[in-house]
């Protein structure tokens, strides 16, 4: 995979997670949502957690940690290599987008 293709599926998925926090902030602030919004954020936010579902444990936590969640930079230089945390982090990346694309 080229580095331009890298970036376009980065893009997707930090835009993926942006979009399930301001769903779920929209959920708890706003009480004058129509029915249709409504149903809208809440499939948003299962597919998300669907996505997660169809990752296995190692995937899961590379995804949370880069991109869910605030981990500490480098959360992973103590536990793995640059390369295999490059490999990791790829194939997380493909799996959880292939999930959320195919759900959606």
């Amino acid at each position: 995979m080229n580095e331009h293709s890298w970036e376009v599926l980065e893009e997707k998925i930090i835009g993926i997670a942006n979009n399930y926090f301001l769903a779920r902030r929209f959920l708890k602030q706003c009480n004058n949502l129509t029915e249709d919004n409504f149903k809208l954020l809440c499939a948003y936010i299962n597919n998300v957690r669907k996505a997660f579902s169809h990752l296995d444990e190692q995937e899961k936590i590379f995804i949370n940690n880069e991109y869910f969640y605030e981990a500490p930079i480098y959360w992973w230089k103590k536990i793995i290599t640059v390369n295999t945390y490059k490999k990791i982090k790829m194939q997380s990346v493909e799996h959880f987008l292939e999930a959320f694309y195919v759900n959606f």
